[in-house]
């Protein structure tokens, strides 16, 4: 297009930087008045991201050109847009630079999370390749619809001064018998839909524009439709409960005034959009409710809290159900809350309430309250019956702020809570009672009771007058009511009962003459004494003991229920001279009329003879249940048939646990504990022992079956804390039995939740082989899984609570009650730290949290934050007791409380520590300055005189509190930031620690290093113990270690169970418990009790293998890893016989082993190159040419040179005597050279490169003897020469092996060997007849050098990708090194069995004897004796991709599963050994499973 003329005046200036090159053009872009506001904020947004790349420490190099692709591409369309001047944009260009600008933040946010510290702790140079592959897909992207953009105006030529019309009049001038092709690209004015793209890719023919716009309302409908259907699949994710039956309306010609002011607040949009309607128990407010529900216009939502159901108490509940209310009353509603629900990957639930309430509620009213022609009315009812309803008053409140389209109606008791919540930000109706009742309410009652006469003697024909009762009687019963409806209601369900004498019951009602309260006690007394006067004895037991269990039920019951666990016979009868207070609704549940009834029952005062004792009933309930699962369950209780699914993949499941299991069962199984009470009755106690016992013993992995299926094995392990709680006294065996299942569930929570079966096939085995649950199950299940090696003994650790999606971050309140939590999504919370359940969401809070405290005297929290403010709460309400605590100029990093309470301190990213008031939040003091980097750590002393910090300028300071003098310091020793201080409780000693370094304790008074604690795990986070007696140390790998603090010894097992990096340790204020916080966002409490077993953890890398050699002997291995070590092992035994070798400072790329064998090589992302002698251990050479990562190292044949592929794209030469460079770099490759290799000869280089190609190179000269080898469409990750120098082998993110000629350069086949992901590793046999690659699949495979085809079935048993493989030079192993930090020897001969691609696995055996594959490992009949092996009963197995499970033959079967910590060691079939972790070796001689799984029991046993 020619642009010459289309903007003659534009800016000089721009169009001149237009044309230049580089960084500077964004700048100046970016500065100019004349660029048009959309390309302006483009820019800015790259300029953000380029100015965070600038800060990356590591992988620099590849970074760097990363962000040199962003400015070349923003400067294209810088260069094509600044033609236009401001009021001529076009408005598709505009448009899509809207679309640019929305993903500019996207790439911000991404590039943000990488550079982040806490998220960046070791950075992983796979991981960045990672990121850096996604962050260049997303540029290319972006750059693919502008070509769009481009192509479309080039070929219609639009002229952008020109009219609508006029454009579409200039394409219906186009030539008609020329078809065109456009795609319909983001922006496109005429096809929007919700911001998002409608037809996007789709290509539409036309022949004029009425065919064009035909077709283009065709696909507009059809997206629309399939929007709507997208739609209410995200939607289904709410999972929100249903609706309870409304209540009665308000009787015609009553309530008249409420509902007319109600509606008057609904139509006038200039009042408060929430109103609050306010009023005692009874008084009419869920009626009214129900009565706005049924009869408004604008009705739009409704939640109706209900005290006795779960779900409808649950104030998780509310704004998920009112969202889906709104999106099925509204389209556009529905769209933006889907687009929410997406964008959450519908994981709402794991949202705290305010933030589901911004998601489902805010956003969405935000972009459609401009549409709206009507108000949207929501209904929330009895907020007082929810549960923790404080949790629900921030949201509520902030409703007031939304669009005056929105009206909210919440009807509640008149609480003073609620009323400070609401009262400044509402309309408020108060319905009065007692003596302040309305003449109008008055006039309601007077007509409610007419009605219920007249139409009572209407319609039974009874003898009594029409006029009946009479005017005095119905005043007298207006005067009793007193406003409250449900006095007047009940009384006339008592009068009027069936059966009973009306005049009689009407002359008890009038007998007494109370008002308010003390009438509905009256009432009360008198309906209850009606329905136990005349019963027997054992039939007033049964109806009190029905009468409790409804009034005790944690969920309502039916008749039959209660039949079926209280033992009584027609309960419905039994109730029915309760009718006048219980109502029995359509599923037949049985229900308190009114929560003012149940009040009354539970007031001894109040229900006298008829006082429901809420603490023998519900313990005698609790026994009910026990007895009632005791007599019902059974094992295999829901007839599975296989145990190769999983639970939610049973054929109609829902329907088969219908006819199987009861309600009643359902309610025993999910409350039994939290039934049990301390009770005065020492005799009832002993019963409910007797029970409990009998229960757990036989039937407890029964019970599990029920909550596997039930979903609720979270449930499971609370219910078996509390009864370890309640029996602890009673009898401790007990209580130790359920301490033991409580252990076992939560260690085997994936299989258990996942698979009912599985609790015999894979938990119990795996279960300690001392432990009770063991002990006393095992025998009766002989035909399932026997672990030979790797079981453990003992529990080597008791986590005994586990929150998921709480945060990385807690800290214990001073009573040990209360644990709270931070999380990086920005979320404060409080949780009970017995049984974990959520206590409150902390209010206010959105960006990410980087440390938590209570206050000394636990009344209040604080919280420091990324937004550079520290906030503080009301511990108890969880409101913000003032404005948020401003001052420091970079992020929050660490908060603490002053011993008195009085301050706090905090530690910024701006490089000072401050001092605020702990009441007024002013700072007390000038900051304080000496720290040179982040202060990452401060702490109060036990005397509050002074104050620590720590930071990433390596070093820790001491500061007096009262002056801010620094007294001490800089205390040094450290050579990487330190990440954490603590104090001893005594104040005499100092604790730091930093990453990848010892862990440091300093003499408080002299400043001395006194201790240095050393451990090989990389230390993130350090605490003492309450008695000063033990450090405990929380590592970037999930495990906790504990330390002597006298004897510097680490003195107990570690604690382990699979998860991410820790990042909050401490002990709980009775030093009893430990809790830790883990970057998985879960929170974990720990016995801090000594285990019975003192192991220590697996020594050996800690971090991914990145390279794996055979020495020329084949007699050990040699493994790099990202842990920057190097180890060399015995092949045949598996023992690490050197290392870790040290001297890199980075992550280890490549390793290899002279020929000879008497040298080692290595390559690290320091840029370095480093020599080893083999014998020693010792570091001979150190090799420096490059300022980047060195990824690839290799000895020439002869051994006198070394080459190495690095991240400057050059190939390297080196003498590896000396260590000089013997020629100059290889130069030719266009990316980062991942990979090099010597040919046998010793005459060629060849080198594959992230610029997709492969290079050969003469290895005297340096030069490139052929044309690079083309085919890949992807980074080149491994190279190698065949044996005999004939063929080149090349792996490929573009998940595909290549074989090349050397001589032609041509690829030998096509299509090439696939793979299912990234290639990293190739290698030739050593007879040159197969190739071994390994995947990020996590898969090793086998192919024909010649053919291609795949030869036997993949070597599966890593759990993470496979980086390194590589055949021993006897032909006979294949060793691999995966980023699931393990190496693995294979038998490679047994891939050989078979060349047909479609052979059948190699078997697996009875018993995987690896001390019989170890015998013969070098005996030349190894490969017979691993067959012999490798012989027996047919179960192969496979990992499946994600979690523990190992699968079947299809891939399809759920086989069993091992826990993470068995996971990695775990043997395979055709492993010879797993390096780095303690082997798991399994017996499957008896192993029943499938559709043969029910005959592991064995019950004569």
């Amino acid at each position: 297009m020619n642009t010459s003329e289309l903007n003659p005046s534009a800016s000089s200036r721009l169009q001149a930087v237009s044309r230049g090159a580089g960084l500077h053009i964004l700048e100046s872009v970016a500065a100019s008045d004349d660029t048009f506001p959309s390309l302006k904020l483009a820019v800015v947004k790259t300029l953000g991201i380029i100015e965070i790349i600038k800060k990356f420490n590591s992988n620099k190099r590849a970074w760097t050109a990363c962000s040199d692709n962003l400015i070349g591409k923003v400067g294209e369309i810088i260069q094509y847009a600044c033609q236009f001047r401001k009021d001529q944009v076009p408005s598709a260009l505009h448009s899509w630079l809207e679309d640019l600008i929305g993903i500019l933040d996207h790439l911000k946010e991404s590039v943000s999370d990488i550079h982040q510290p806490s998220f960046r702790k070791f950075p992983s140079f796979t991981q960045d390749k990672e990121h850096i592959e996604k962050f260049e897909g997303k540029v290319n992207e972006v750059m693919s619809s502008f070509h769009v953009l481009l192509w479309y105006e080039e070929n219609f030529q639009i002229d952008s001064t020109k009219t609508d019309g006029q454009v579409k009049a200039t394409e219906a001038n186009q030539d008609d018998n020329t078809a065109a092709q456009v795609n319909v690209f983001a922006g496109a004015q005429d096809i929007q839909m919700d911001n998002s793209v409608i037809i996007a890719g789709q290509v539409v023919h036309y022949n004029n524009i009425e065919d064009f716009q035909e077709k283009i309302d065709g696909r507009i409908e059809e997206s629309k439709e399939s929007h709507i259907i997208l739609a209410d699949k995200w939607l289904q994710e709410l999972k929100a409960p249903s609706h309870s039956k409304p209540s009665e309306r308000c009787m015609a010609g009553t309530r008249g005034d409420v509902l007319t002011n109600i509606e008057a607040w609904v139509n006038d949009l200039s009042m408060p959009n929430i109103l609050w309607l306010s009023g005692s128990p009874g008084s009419g407010k869920t009626t009214i409710a129900s009565t706005v529900v049924a009869c408004f216009e604008h009705f739009s939502g409704q939640f109706f809290f209900h005290r006795d159901q779960a779900e409808l108490r649950n104030p998780d509940n509310l704004w998920r159900c009112l969202a889906l209310d709104l999106a099925q009353g509204n389209i556009a509603l529905k769209m933006r809350i889907a687009q929410e629900l997406e964008g959450q990957k519908a994981n709402i639930r794991g949202l705290d309430i305010p933030m589901q309430f911004e998601h489902l509620i805010v956003k969405p009213l935000q972009e459609v309250s401009q549409s709206l022609v009507k108000p949207l009315l929501l209904v929330v009812d009895a907020l007082d019956e929810c549960d923790s309803y404080g949790k629900l008053l921030p949201s509520l409140q902030s409703c007031c702020q939304l669009s005056k389209s929105l009206k909210l109606l919440v009807t509640s008791r008149h609480y003073p809570d609620i009323q400070d919540a609401l009262n400044s930000v509402s309309c408020h109706i108060h319905l009065h009672t007692g003596d302040e009742v309305s003449d109008q309410t008055s006039h309601d009652l007077e007509l409610y009771f007419t009605k219920r006469f007249s139409d009572m003697t209407r319609l039974q024909r009874s003898s009594l007058h029409l006029s009946w009762p009479g005017q005095a009687e119905i005043s007298f019963l207006v005067r009793n009511a007193a406003g409250l409806y449900i006095w007047a209601k009940s009384a006339m369900d008592f009068i009027l009962h069936r059966g009973g004498d009306t005049e009689e019951r009407l002359k008890v009602i009038l007998s007494d003459s109370g008002e308010g309260i003390d009438a509905i006690d009256t009432l009360y007394q008198h309906i209850v004494f009606v329905a136990f006067q005349g019963l027997r004895e054992v039939e007033r037991d049964s109806l009190s003991s029905v009468l409790g269990a409804i009034v005790i039920a944690k969920n309502p019951l039916r008749a039959n229920d209660l039949e079926q666990l209280l033992g009584v016979r027609d309960a419905l009868s039994i109730m029915s001279q309760l009718s006048p207070v219980l109502l029995i609704r359509d599923t037949g549940h049985l229900h308190i009329c009114h929560q003012s009834f149940t009040d009354f029952l539970l007031d001894p005062k109040r229900s006298k003879a008829f006082w429901v004792d809420s603490q023998k009933h519900s313990l005698c309930l609790a026994g009910s249940c026990m007895k009632f699962m005791s007599a019902k369950l059974k094992f295999n209780f829901f007839d599975l048939k296989t145990s190769h699914i999983q639970n939610e993949d049973i054929p109609n499941l829902n329907g088969h646990i219908q006819n199987v299991k009861s309600t009643a069962l359902d309610h025993a199984s999910y409350f039994w504990a939290t039934y049990l009470q301390k009770y005065s009755d020492k005799t009832l106690e002993e019963e409910i022992i007797v029970q409990m016992e009998k229960f757990l013993m036989n039937h407890l992995l029964h019970w599990l079956e029920i909550m596997s299926i039930m979903g609720a094995v979270n449930q499971a392990a609370y219910l078996l804390l509390l009864a370890e709680n309640w029996c602890r006294v009673l009898k401790l065996s007990v209580s130790e039995f359920a301490s033991d299942a409580n252990q076992f569930v939560m260690t085997f929570f994936e299989p258990i939740s996942d698979a009912a079966p599985h609790i015999y096939i894979s938990a119990l085995p795996f279960a300690p082989q001392n432990s009770k649950i063991s002990l006393h199950f095992m025998k009766y299940f002989a035909k399932t899984l026997k672990i030979k090696n790797g079981q453990m003994i003992y529990w080597s650790e008791k986590c005994i609570l586990r929150i998921k999606g709480a945060g990385c971050l807690a800290a214990y309140s001073p009573d040990g009650r209360h644990i709270v939590s931070g999380s990086h999504k920005g979320a404060v919370r409080v949780w009970d730290a017995l049984t974990g359940c959520n206590v409150m969401d902390l209010e206010g809070n959105a960006h990410i949290t980087t440390s938590v405290a209570y206050s000394p005297n636990g009344k209040h929290i604080i919280a420091g934050s990324y937004d550079r403010t520290i906030k503080v709460w009301d511990s108890l309400t969880g409101h913000c007791v003032m404005d948020p605590i401003k001052g420091h100029n970079g992020y929050v990093l660490s908060v603490a409380y002053s011993p008195t309470g009085r301050h706090i301190i905090s530690g910024s990213q701006d490089k000072t520590i401050r001092v605020w008031n702990a009441l007024t939040g002013q700072s007390v003091m000038d900051p304080l300055k000496g720290h040179d980097n982040w202060v990452n750590s401060v702490e109060y002393s036990p005397s509050g005189r002074h104050i620590v910090s720590g930071s990433s300028d390596h070093t820790v300071r001491i500061w007096d509190a009262e002056t801010g003098q620094c007294v001490m310091g800089p205390l040094k020793g450290h050579a990487n930031a330190v990440n954490c201080v603590a104090y001893s409780p005594n104040g005499m000693n100092i604790v730091s620690v930093s990453e990848y370094e010892p862990i440091r304790v300093w003499d408080a008074l002299s400043g001395q290093c006194i201790k240095v604690l050393t451990d090989s795990d990389p230390i993130e986070i350090v605490a003492f113990s309450p008695d000063g007696k033990h450090i405990v140390c929380g590592t970037e790998f999930g495990i906790i270690i504990f330390w002597d603090a006298l004897t510097s010894h680490c003195t107990l097992s570690s604690l382990e169970d699979g998860e991410d990096m820790v990042f909050s340790v401490a002990f709980s204020p009775n030093g009893k418990h430990i809790i830790s916080g883990y970057g998985s966002e879960t929170i974990k409490v720990w016995d801090a009790l000594p285990s019975q077993a003192e192991v220590g953890h697996v020594r050996g890398h800690h971090d991914g293998i990145t390279s794996v050699a055979f020495s020329p002997s084949c007699k050990h291995i040699v493994s790099g890893s990202y842990d920057a070590t190097i180890r060399v092992w015995d092949a045949l035994t598996g023992v690490s016989v050197m290392g870790p070798l040290r001297g890199h400072d980075d992550g280890v790329t490549s390793v290899a082993f002279s020929p000879d064998g008497r040298c080692i090589a290595s390559g690290s992302w320091d840029s370095t190159i480093r020599v080893w002698d083999a014998l020693t251990g010792q570091s001979v050479n150190s090799i420096k040419g490059t300022d980047n990562a060195v990824s690839s190292v290799a000895f020439s044949p002869d051994g006198r040179y070394i080459t190495s592929g690095s991240c400057d794209k050059t190939v390297r030469v080196w003498d590896a005597q000396t260590g000089k460079s013997v020629m100059n770099p290889l130069i030719g490759h266009k990316g980062f050279v991942e990979s090099v290799a010597f040919s046998p000869d010793g005459k060629h280089i060849v080198s594959g490169s992230w610029d997709n190609t492969v290079r050969v190179w003469d290895a005297q000269t340096g030069q490139s003897i052929m044309n690079p080898l083309i085919g890949h469409e992807s980074h080149i990750y491994s190279v190698a020469f065949s044996p005999d120098g004939r063929y080149i082998v090349s792996g490929s993110s573009d998940e595909t092996v290549r074989v090349w000629d050397f001589q032609t350069g041509q690829s030998m086949m096509d299509p090439p060997i696939m793979h299912n992901d990234y290639v990293f590793s190739v290698a030739f046999s050593p007879d040159g007849k197969y190739i071994a690659s390994g995947s990020r699949d996590k898969k090793i495979r086998l192919w024909d050098a010649v053919t291609g085809y795949s030869v036997g079935d993949p070597f599966n048993g890593h759990h993470n990708a496979v980086v390194a493989v590589v055949f021993s030079l006897d032909g006979r192993h294949i060793a691999s090194g995966s980023t699931d930090n393990t190496i693995r020897l294979w038998d490679a001969q047994t891939g050989y069995t078979n060349l047909n691609p479609s052979a059948s696995s190699v078997m697996l055996p009875p018993t995987l004897l690896l001390s019989e594959a170890r015998n013969n490992v070098y005996d030349s009949g190894t490969h017979h004796s691993v067959s012999h092996i490798l012989k027996g009963k047919h179960n192969v197995f496979y990992p499946a991709d994600h979690g523990n499970w190992m699968m079947g033959e299809d891939s399809k079967s759920y086989l069993f599963w091992v826990p993470p910590s068995n996971r990695c060691g775990l043997v395979f079939p055709k492993t010879i050994h797993v390096l780095n972790s303690t082997p798991t070796i399994l017996d499957f001689s008896k192993f029943v499973h499938g559709t043969n799984w029910s005959e592991c029991f064995s019950p004569a046993l």
